[in-house]
């Protein structure tokens, strides 16, 4: 199935989330889709985006180079449930019409 384009509500929320700059150093950032919820891996959902700068989203130590965003919680200090919860939180504070 590919992938669905984001809307025009999705891309402003995208571009303010990147704004904040990565939530573990403050760099410039990138997106990361957040896909795991519950234990369960689910599709990209425009709700759960994070961002991070390059090295901690793809980097050794990053959610990718660690494998799992658990392991980057947990190698981070962040707490479980970090990533999903900040972006929840975003979500709530972006006017989606």
């Amino acid at each position: 199935m590919p992938k669905r384009k984001p809307n025009a509500a999705e891309k402003r929320h995208y571009s303010r989330v990147a704004e904040y700059g990565c939530v573990v150093c403050q760099r410039p950032a990138e997106l990361h889709h957040v896909l795991r919820m519950a234990g369960k891996v689910t599709r990209r959902d425009p709700r759960y985006v994070v961002p991070l700068c390059d090295e901690h989203h793809r980097g050794r130590y990053g959610v990718h180079g660690l494998g799992s965003e658990e392991a980057f919680e947990i190698h981070h200090g962040l707490g479980a449930g970090f990533l999903r919860k900040w972006a929840a939180e975003q979500w709530d504070r972006t006017s989606h019409a």
